[in-house]
């Protein structure tokens, strides 16, 4: 998608529509500079869930019952 757009004189640009619908309503964009352009990228929360399972151990599940012992688990200091 490409559009031109005007600046204001206190360098504000408006999203036009059709990047607004696609990429929803973010509170917050981020601004990365290129030599001479820029590029605009929609900031989105993650959602926690999103983590949930998604890194396999192999560890006991008895381990983590107690912190002191998962944590010697982890450093690879259990017998």
């Amino acid at each position: 998608m490409v559009e031109i757009i005007e600046i204001d004189k206190y360098g504000r640009i408006v999203l036009p529509r059709n990047f607004r619908k696609k990429v929803g309503y973010p509170s917050k964009v981020m601004v990365i500079g290129r030599g001479d352009y820029i590029i605009i990228k929609p900031l989105r929360r993650k959602k926690l869930t999103e983590f949930f399972d998604t890194i396999g151990v192999d560890i006991a599940p008895d381990a983590f019952s107690d912190y002191n012992k998962l944590k010697q688990v982890l450093l690879g200091e259990s017998k």
